[in-house]
């Protein structure tokens, strides 16, 4: 959950100068050395899994989703430091709130080693389990709707509109409140 935390607060707020420097007094080059070292002893732990259990390593999704965020990261964190990719900042913003969405996952599925909360751990995810095919049908209704109001608002940028509003008229109707 460190990861949380750092990308919650010096992701957004700072441009690192090393690794093992921080602009602000937050401890952050210790948080990037946890989550740095952590997430590689844990990439290392899913690699030894994947050679003791073999091809059965793939069967369980959480897996995958424990060895992405991990691997994510390891990576985000030095492409927070270095910038070796060369990505841009909007998808390294994009990257981070994947990986934070998967952090809580990640969080979430750990839950059940408490014995009180593995049960409700087990009833989120045979409800999910259950309601599939319902929410497939919930994100294609949202995508129709969202699809037609994407091209109502695109067709406002285009003269020859009937739909087309231009900026004085617009203005216009902002002053007259």
């Amino acid at each position: 959950m460190v990861c949380v935390f750092y990308y919650s607060n010096n992701v957004i707020n700072e441009v690192p100068t090393g690794f093992l420097q921080s602009d602000f007094e937050n401890n952050s080059a210790a948080m990037r050395c946890v989550i740095a070292f952590g997430s590689f002893c844990m990439i290392c732990i899913e690699f030894i899994q994947m050679y003791t259990l073999g091809l059965t390593y793939a069967d369980d999704y959480w897996n995958w989703v424990m060895l992405s965020s991990y691997i994510l990261n390891f990576v985000i964190v030095l492409e927070h430091v270095y910038s070796y990719t060369g990505i841009t900042y909007d998808w390294f913003i994009t990257l981070v709130a994947i990986a934070t969405a998967l952090q809580w996952a990640v969080f979430y599925y750990w839950f059940r080693l408490v014995p009180k909360l593995a049960f409700f751990v087990t009833f989120l995810v045979e409800v999910l389990n259950d309601i599939r095919g319902f929410i497939f049908m919930f994100i294609v209704c949202i995508l129709m709707v969202g699809n037609a109001v994407y091209i109502i608002s695109e067709s406002y940028k285009k003269p020859d509109s009937s739909y087309y509003l231009e900026a004085d008229k617009y203005q216009a109707l902002v002053d007259a409140d």
